[in-house]
């Protein structure tokens, strides 16, 4: 499926492969969790919240990731408090 430790820019590569349009992807060394981030550049335009970026992960890696953590930013002084950028945080276990 993968190799044991994939970096950042190999899980963005395969999530942008599926249609997940993520910004970026981190592989954090310590706890081996990676953070996807969601925004449109310049957070112009709202997007879907966290939690659905989070199913369409554990989707794309046919339940091989576990969702450690769902963020999301809200603009709450646009109209409609829309969510302007969204981080998931998850591990990937084989």
């Amino acid at each position: 499926m993968f190799k044991s430790h994939p970096d950042g820019r190999e899980l963005a590569l395969r999530l942008h492969s599926v249609g997940i349009p993520v910004q970026k992807v981190v592989r954090k060394r310590q706890s081996g969790y990676y953070t996807a981030e969601f925004f449109v550049p310049n957070l112009e335009t709202e997007i879907e919240p966290a939690a659905v970026w989070a199913r369409l992960i554990q989707r794309c890696f046919d339940g091989h990731a576990t969702i450690i953590a769902a963020q999301d930013t809200i603009a709450d002084w646009r109209p409609g408090k829309p969510v302007i950028c969204a981080i998931v945080t998850f591990a990937l276990t084989t």
